[in-house]
C-alpha cells in the first residue's frame, strides 16, 4: 500500500489542506520528507494518517478548531487491488466513506493492511518522540553494541540483545580468526582434501557432458519451482486478504439481519438525513453541556457540603438576599462616582466664573438665596415666560392681519388703507352691500 495524497479537510489546525506524494521516476527512490518549524503541524499530520487508517478516537485532542462531527480526513491509496479513494469522519457509526459520502467497509483498508492493528502499525512504521524516548530508555537499560541497541529501540524489539549474543556465539563457532575448531576451518580442510582428491582423479568427457545435462535439467527444474512458488505466493496473498476480512463477516451477518428486518421501512430522504444529522449534533452538544454542568453542579455541591452553618447568619438570609439584589445598583453607583465628581468639578468652575462676573466673593454658600425668594423668583420667571409667549403670539397675529389687510386692499383697489377697526367695519358693510354672497364668503 502506498499513500499518494492526504487530505486534511478539517483536522486539528488544518482546514482544506492537501499533501501530495507523487510516484517517483523509474529507478528513483520513493522517499518523501515533510519538514517544518515547531508547531507547523507535523505531529498533527502524523496523527491524521493513523486516524485515517484506524478511525478517529472519540476523545481526540485534535478537535479544538473543528468540532468532532465536522472532522474529516481523506486520502488516495495505491493498493494491490488498484487505486482507493477514502474519506474518514468522526462518528459513532460507520466512519469510512467514499468520495461521494457513501459508507465503505473497513475491510477495504484492513485487506491492504493485512490485518495489522493500530499498535502494531505504530510500532513498526510510526516512530515518534515517545517511541524514540522508550527506545532510549531501552538503550540505557541494555548492554552490548550501541548500533544493535539503536536498531532494537527503532524496531520495537526490546529483547534483541540476548538473541544477538547467541548469534554471536554461533558465528564464532562458525568462524573465528586463529580458531582451530571452527566450521569454516573444518570446511576449508575438507575443501583442500577434495582438491587433492580432484587432482588425483581424471574426469572423462562423457561424465562432463552428463554433468552438464544434469545441471541444465536442474536449472529447468529450479525455474519451474520458482514459477510454482510465485503462483503459490499470489494465492497466499489472496488467502491472507480473505482472512483479513473474516473479522468483519460476523458484523456483516448481524447488519444483514438488521437490514432484513427493515425491508418494509421506506428509505430515508435527504431531508430526513439532514434532520438526523442536526439531531445528532444537538445531542452531542447537549451531552457536552450536561457533562459540563454536571461537573459544575458536583463542585458546587461539594463546596456547599464543606460550608459550616453559622447560626448568627442564618436569620439574616432574607436581608442578605435583598442586599444582593441591590448589589448591581451599588456597583453601578460606584462606577458612576468618578463621572459625577467630574461633573461637580465642572459645575463648581462654572459657578466660580458666574460669581466672578457678578462681583461676588467668598464661598458660594454665602450667597445662597432664601427659599421664599427662590419661590418668588421662579414665579416671576414663569410669568415673564408667559408674557413673552403672549407677546410673540400677538406679534404673529398682527403680522397675519396686516398681510390679510394688504391683500384685501389690493382686491378693493379704491378703498383707502384701513387705520382702525371702525374703518374696517365700514369696509365690510360696503362689501356686504355691493358684492354677491359667494364673493363675500
Amino acid at each position: 500500500m502506498r499513500l499518494e495524497r492526504l487530505d486534511l479537510t478539517r483536522y486539528g489546525k488544518f482546514t482544506g489542506a492537501q499533501l501530495a506524494f507523487p510516484a517517483p521516476a523509474p529507478g528513483a527512490p520513493d522517499l518523501h520528507v515533510v519538514y517544518g518549524p515547531n508547531e507547523a503541524g507535523k505531529s498533527t499530520l502524523f496523527a491524521a494518517w493513523l486516524d485515517l487508517l484506524y478511525g478517529i478516537h472519540p476523545r481526540t485532542r485534535h478537535d479544538f478548531l473543528h468540532p468532532g462531527p465536522t472532522m474529516q480526513i481523506g486520502a488516495r491509496l495505491a493498493t494491490a487491488a488498484g487505486t482507493l479513494d477514502v474519506v474518514r469522519v468522526k462518528r459513532t457509526g460507520p466512519s469510512l466513506l467514499d468520495p461521494h459520502g457513501a459508507p465503505m467497509p473497513e475491510a477495504s483498508l484492513q485487506a491492504a493492511l493485512a490485518g495489522l492493528s493500530r499498535d502494531g502499525y505504530g510500532s513498526m512504521f510510526s516512530l515518534d518522540d515517545d517511541t524514540l524516548e522508550r527506545g532510549g530508555d531501552s538503550i540505557l537499560a541494555s548492554r552490548g553494541d550501541l548500533g544493535e541497541m539503536l536498531f532494537s529501540a527503532s524496531a520495537g524489539l526490546a529483547g534483541l540483545g540476548p538473541q544477538l549474543d547467541a548469534i554471536r556465539k554461533d558465528l564464532e563457532a562458525f568462524h573465528k580468526a586463529g580458531g582451530r575448531k571452527t566450521v569454516v576451518k573444518a570446511a576449508r580442510d575438507a575443501v583442500l582434501a577434495l582438491d587433492r582428491a580432484r587432482r588425483d582423479m581424471d574426469t572423462s568427457a562423457s561424465a562432463m557432458q552428463k554433468l552438464q545435462r544434469d545441471a541444465a535439467a536442474a536449472q529447468k527444474a529450479w525455474e519451474a519451482a520458482r514459477g510454482a512458488e510465485a503462483a503459490v505466493r499470489r494465492e497466499l496473498e489472496a488467502v491472507q486478504a480473505a482472512l483479513a476480512t473474516l473479522p468483519q463477516r460476523e458484523r456483516l451477518a448481524r447488519l444483514q439481519a438488521e437490514a432484513a428486518a427493515l425491508d418494509g421501512v421506506p428509505d430515508a430522504t435527504e431531508a430526513d438525513a439532514r434532520h438526523l444529522h442536526g439531531l445528532e449534533q444537538a445531542l452531542q452538544g447537549l451531552a457536552g453541556q450536561m457533562a459540563t454542568r454536571a461537573g459544575t453542579l458536583a463542585q458546587i455541591r461539594g463546596r456547599i457540603a464543606g460550608l459550616a452553618r453559622d447560626p448568627a447568619v442564618l436569620p439574616l438570609v432574607d436581608r442578605i438576599a435583598q442586599v444582593a439584589e441591590l448589589e448591581p445598583q451599588h456597583v453601578a453607583a460606584l462606577a458612576d462616582v468618578p463621572r459625577r465628581r467630574e461633573a461637580l468639578a465642572e459645575a463648581m468652575d462654572v459657578l466660580a466664573q458666574q460669581m466672578a462676573a457678578l462681583g461676588l466673593g467668598g464661598a458660594p454658600a454665602d450667597h445662597v438665596v432664601a427659599p421664599a425668594a427662590v419661590v418668588r423668583l421662579r414665579a416671576l420667571v414663569a410669568r415673564r415666560d408667559a408674557v413673552m409667549q403672549a407677546r410673540t403670539s400677538a406679534q404673529d397675529e398682527l403680522a397675519r392681519a396686516e398681510a390679510r389687510l394688504a391683500s384685501i386692499a389690493a382686491r378693493v383697489g379704491d378703498v383707502a388703507p384701513v387705520q382702525d377697526l371702525r374703518s374696517l367695519g365700514h369696509l365690510v358693510a360696503r362689501m356686504r352691500a355691493a358684492d354677491p354672497e359667494a364673493a363675500l364668503a
